[in-house]
């Protein structure tokens, strides 16, 4: 008779926090874990048992974070019940390990928070830092701090002439009177 081998379970991310007020919750995924390509469940280890759940909505935000919605988690009562504990996905049998697979190379603008910025502002060069990625639909934004003066720029791709991530340089052509606002 053959042994019966439980699936191998893989931790993919983390339920950080609620985000909106419809059962949307702010994750945390892990490295290797692309959700768009994952068509099953995930797990969340509810009152002790391995407990399924599909989601209906992802919208990254960066390269490791996310907003997700879950079938049938449409409150804020009903997705608390998630928040602080990690998930994950069942290894199919004979597959490669979520760690071994092509790391995501996309690069996202809320993965520049932290890099140098080099602004061409009135026909000179101004450096600083991007302290913050604030996503909005309608006006995306950087918060750049230069000279220990916070500004708020917009993070707009027609601005950015050249991303450098080995120098974690980001260098941005912004019009005149931009930073006297």
């Amino acid at each position: 008779m053959e042994e019966y081998n439980e699936p191998e379970q893989i931790s993919v991310g983390r339920v950080n926090k609620l985000f909106g007020t419809n059962g949307e919750v702010m994750v945390t995924l892990y490295d290797g874990f692309d959700p768009e390509n994952n068509s099953g469940p995930v797990f969340v280890e509810v009152d002790g048992l391995p407990t399924p759940f599909f989601y209906t909505l992802i919208s990254r935000r960066g390269r490791n974070k996310a907003v997700v919605s879950f079938d049938d988690l449409d409150t804020e009562a009903r997705v608390s019940v998630l928040i602080g504990k990690e998930f994950y996905i069942l290894a199919e049998p004979d597959t490669d390990d979520v760690e071994g697979s092509e790391e995501d190379s996309e690069l996202y603008l809320a993965d520049l928070e932290g890099f140098g910025i080099i602004l061409d502002y009135e026909g000179r060069e101004v450096a600083g830092t991007i302290t913050e990625y604030i996503d909005s639909e309608l006006n995306p934004l950087f918060n750049i701090e230069i000279d220990n003066i916070e500004y708020l720029i917009p993070a707009a791709d027609d601005l950015i002439t050249s991303i450098d991530t080995d120098k974690e340089e980001l260098r941005m052509s912004i019009p005149d009177g931009l930073l006297d606002l």
